[in-house]
């Protein structure tokens, strides 16, 4: 009953009998489906039980490691590096060649490989929400599908996200091409990516709906929450702005901006002395957050 209660008590989860569909590349499935992805894939061993169950007996669309780890144990350990080195990696494509790959998407921690992926012009990306990313060989059967589908932009890996948030603060023209990323219902992290943009951009309504929509979906996710709630304070809705730092507050992990946020909430509330002592709180706690200090000397305390 111990370790059952931190999953019941998740409120994504829940008492009941269903399919959980945000927990399988159901959309991903849809979109090989739809648009005629045949070839030779590569998968991790726990999607091969859905894919099987997609698309069993197209020999064009069978898993490449099923969730029994068949093969030889050189290639077990090649599928298994593969993940997370790029020697391991070229060697196994080397050998196999694949056409598409399927990889977990944010929500089901994706390997380092999706990194390898983006920075690899021989692959497109053309499908990414939270539960799943696939991409297409430039050259081999989908080369048509990686033309025509081909993300510019967007990357499905955690290493490309910085260098793509500085590119859409120094040119705007791109934005809309990467608000039009969300082709699935379990797209936190398109919403979260949106909701960034339209706060640099100024525009808090947008923001607010975007990241409202991400924390409905990722309710323990603190990063999530901690936007949520500026979208809200930008907006000027304090009190929603409280609301989503404090869910944010009690969200597994930590929090290192608590003190820096009930600060800024009570200064735009007027108690100027109440925020003073927050921010002071921040510094002590967590000197590294700058902006506690930047908002001491706005209000004329060294």
């Amino acid at each position: 009953m111990a370790l059952a209660a931190p999953v019941l008590a998740d409120p994504s989860n829940g008492l009941g009998v269903g399919w959980t569909h945000n927990d399988y590349p159901e959309r991903a499935c849809d979109w090989i489906e739809a648009h005629a992805i045949r070839g030779r894939a590569l998968n991790v061993y726990w999607q091969s039980g859905y894919l099987l169950f997609r698309f069993y007996p197209d020999p064009g669309r069978l898993p490449f490691m099923d969730i029994h780890q068949a093969g030889t144990k050189e290639i077990r350990y090649l599928y298994a590096m593969a993940l997370h080195d790029t020697s391991a990696w070229r060697v196994l494509d080397n050998r196999f060649r694949f056409d598409w790959v399927l990889l977990p998407g944010a929500r089901g921690g994706i390997p380092k490989l999706a990194d390898f992926l983006d920075s690899d012009t021989t692959w497109a990306l053309v499908f990414f929400d939270d539960e799943a990313a696939l991409w297409l060989r430039r050259d081999g059967s989908c080369a048509a599908q990686a033309s025509r589908y081909a993300y510019r932009y967007m990357p499905a890996g955690n290493a490309g996200l910085g260098a793509l948030g500085a590119l859409a603060a120094r040119e705007s023209a791109i934005r809309p091409a990467i608000r039009a990323i969300a082709g699935s219902p379990y797209n936190s992290r398109a919403h979260a990516l949106a909701g960034n943009l339209a706060l640099l951009e100024g525009r808090f309504a947008d923001a607010r709906e975007h990241f409202d929509e991400a924390a409905r979906q990722q309710p323990l996710d603190t990063a999530v929450r901690d936007r949520q709630g500026m979208a809200h304070f930008y907006e000027g809705d304090l009190d929603g702005a409280e609301l989503a730092f404090r869910a944010a507050d009690r969200a597994p992990g930590a929090y290192p901006q608590a003190d820096l946020r009930r600060g800024q909430l009570l200064a735009a509330r007027g108690r100027r002395d109440d925020a003073r002592r927050a921010y002071e709180q921040s510094l002590k706690r967590h000197p590294e957050i700058t902006a506690a200090r930047d908002s001491l000397a706005s209000m004329g305390v060294r």
